[in-house]
């Protein structure tokens, strides 16, 4: 069955769905892990949501207890009750929740119990910071992301422009 296509009137951009996002996050080959992932999940709420999503952490109570700020094993954005990294749309939230647990080799299992080693559990970061500024900050702090946070949104607006030419 042929693919039908969006008809948008000039100069106006597609409208967002969740289909769409995806191909646009995946179409731009994001590097989202490795510290990079909260400037990422900035960048994709951003451009691609508009600022209108929710970040999402994976933490670690215990964790954030110890260091006394918020661990974040994990960024993401949800956006329409479904969440989002550099990999598009994700479609196991344990899988998230699992960046939020350490294992024997990781430096902080040293003093937690395997309980609390493996309770990853996933948090809305406005519950703790309701300015959008403030959860920007902390993001970009707590996942010490090394990629320039303009050339990722500069690679979802060329990949979002190439993605609506396509249309």
């Amino acid at each position: 069955m042929p693919r039908k296509k969006t008809v948008v009137p000039s100069g106006r951009k597609p409208v967002m769905t969740v289909r769409r996002a995806n191909e646009i996050i995946r179409a731009a080959q994001l590097e989202g892990f490795g510290g990079s992932c909260g400037r990422v999940a900035i960048a994709i709420n951003r451009v691609v949501f508009d600022e209108k999503g929710r970040y999402v952490v994976a933490t670690n109570p215990a964790i954030s207890a110890h260091r006394g700020q918020l661990f974040m094993g994990h960024v993401v954005v949800e956006w329409r009750g479904r969440l989002f990294d550099s990999t598009g749309v994700i479609d196991d939230e344990h899988e998230i929740e699992s960046w939020g647990m350490v294992d024997h080799m990781d430096p902080d299992y040293d003093y937690l119990t395997e309980e609390q080693a493996l309770d990853g559990q996933l948090h809305y970061i406005d519950d703790i910071y309701p300015s959008r500024a403030a959860q920007e900050r902390v993001i970009e702090t707590g996942t010490r992301g090394q990629c320039p946070l303009r050339d990722v949104e500069r690679s979802l607006r060329e990949t979002m422009e190439l993605t609506a030419s396509r249309r």
